[in-house]
Parts: structure tokens; C-alpha cells; sequence
């Protein structure tokens, strides 16, 4: 059973561009700002979105998870979209235990977006991410940048907010 202030994370991604399609052909969507870069960057998006709704699928996955894993389900679920996922994105959801009472847990998520910009080794410009190369990152969004040592070298990636809410959980 997990305890108040536990948390749990969840890596998914990255984002691609194919997922994107198959999920716009799922649920019959025909918006263009997720399917069509050339519509997309004509409208001021840069390229395309996912849908905030594939993405909060990630949500939902990783609640339930956490409810199967506690002999439980999913009782219900308030959250906002609150940021663009775009191509080549990694997932990163924090779900955070805030109180349980009455075999009810109560939950906290962010579901954040983590951009690739760049990586560099040894001071050299490796490689740069689409992210970059569109301009994806506006000036209010620079101080969601950081970066990370990776394998490869150092990552710099712009993180942001997608999805924040709440959920519970129902003990059986």
C-alpha cells in the first residue's frame, strides 16, 4: 500500500510523429495541427501537436497501473491541459500520494513534457533536436531549460507542464 507524500514516476517516448497519426486515425480527427506540419506551422504552431487527449492517456495508464498494483481502480480523475506536446518528446508522469482515507487514496499528478534541444560532448555541438531547429522553445519557455549528462553527452531539453490534476484511487 503506498504511504502519504510516496511518489512514483513514469518515463514514456519518445513522441513520434507516426504515434501521433495513429492516434488521430483512432478517434477520427481530422484537426490538421496534428497531422499536417505544413498546416500546422501555417496557423503559428511551429509543426505539430499531440493531442492533449493521447497524452492524457499516459495519465490514466499509469493511475490505473498504480490502482491494479494496490488491488484497486481507478475512481475518478479532474485534471487540465495545460501545454503542447510536440514530436520527439519524452513523457515524464509524477503521480504523488496526498492523503488516503477510507480506502480511498488520494493523488496529485504532473504530467510533464521533456524536449530534446541539443547535445554536446566535450564542449562540441553534437546534435541538435528538431525542437531547436524549429524554434519550438518561446522566450517565456527558457526558464523550463536544463540539462543532463547522458551516455552521449550533455542533453539540454526544455521540461514544461502538459497535464496537472488529481485522481483516486478505491481500495478493494
Amino acid at each position: 500500500m503506498p504511504k502519504i507524500d510516496q511518489e512514483f514516476t513514469f518515463i514514456d517516448g519518445p513522441i513520434t510523429r507516426d504515434l501521433i497519426k495513429k492516434y488521430a486515425k483512432l478517434n477520427n480527427s481530422v484537426n490538421l495541427i496534428h497531422t499536417d506540419d505544413e498546416y500546422a506551422e501555417n496557423v503559428g504552431l511551429k509543426g505539430v501537436i499531440a493531442h492533449g487527449m493521447l497524452i492524457y492517456a499516459y495519465f490514466i495508464k499509469h493511475v490505473n497501473h498504480l490502482a491494479e498494483q494496490n488491488n484497486g481502480y481507478l475512481l475518478n480523475t479532474k485534471s487540465e491541459i495545460r501545454g503542447m506536446v510536440r514530436p520527439g518528446d519524452w513523457i515524464i508522469t509524477t503521480i504523488k500520494v496526498s492523503s488516503i482515507t477510507d480506502r480511498t487514496i488520494n493523488l496529485t499528478i504532473e504530467v510533464d513534457s521533456k524536449m530534446p534541444l541539443e547535445l554536446s560532448k566535450n564542449g562540441k555541438l553534437i546534435r541538435t533536436f528538431e525542437g531547436k531547429e524549429k524554434e519550438w522553445v518561446k522566450d517565456k519557455e527558457k526558464s523550463g531549460i536544463d540539462t543532463e549528462e547522458t551516455p552521449d553527452g550533455m542533453l539540454t531539453f526544455r521540461r514544461w507542464k502538459a497535464i496537472r490534476g488529481t485522481a483516486q484511487i478505491k481500495l478493494n
